[in-house]
């Protein structure tokens, strides 16, 4: 349907990444892989591989890593069209960047991917196990209720501009939420590997 010039297929890597480094309780609640997905992954490279479409996967990487700094990289000068119904890839729509959820058969259309990336920031992620910010770092693991952000909550967080209020008392909870969901804060040398 898209006619892509080049085509790729990105792989989580297990083990370890920079993002569990960073934050101990970086997905800490999730579930293992199935077992009978686990056993599929050979067929599918076999399958990809025969296909030759190249599988990009990095130690310490997730996919998303992987995904964000290619568009990153490329935005500028190839039109990118990502394959995923992962609404974390709305901070990449910008410049030629769109998304095909093949799931649901539609596109993904994000109006305002820097307001999308501030608000998701402020409400963190809870299938990632990252709190929002007004919430201690270990609330999710210890089954402690998150503190409430209203709309309006965050409304007025955006408003006084967090990001550069470094006495404000959730600063560093906005930090550590950053370092987690922004794609720009992929380090540097997991981005030139």
């Amino acid at each position: 349907m898209h006619k892509p010039d080049y085509l790729a297929a990105v792989f989580e890597s297990l083990g370890p990444t920079f993002r569990d480094e960073a934050f101990a309780d970086y997905k800490a609640n999730r579930a293992e892989t199935p077992p009978d997905l686990l056993e599929q992954i050979p067929w599918i490279r076999k399958t990809l591989d025969a296909m030759r479409i190249p599988v990009l996967e990095y130690p310490g990487f997730e996919a998303d890593d992987v995904i964000g700094t290619l568009v990153m990289d490329l935005r500028k000068t190839e039109p990118i069209m990502i394959l995923s119904g992962d609404k974390d890839f709305n901070q990449l729509h910008h410049d030629g960047v769109k998304q095909y959820d093949p799931t649901r058969k539609k596109m993904i259309v994000c109006e305002d991917p820097d307001l999308y990336l501030e608000e998701h920031i402020l409400r963190g992620d809870k299938g990632d196990g990252v709190p929002n910010v007004l919430s201690s770092d270990n609330c999710l693991v210890i089954g402690e209720r998150q503190k409430t952000l209203t709309q309006k909550k965050i409304d007025s967080l955006i408003e006084l501009g967090l990001p550069g209020k470094f006495d404000h008392e959730n600063y560093r909870n906005y930090m550590r939420n950053s370092r987690l969901i922004d794609l720009r804060f992929i380090p540097k040398e997991y981005r030139d590997k």
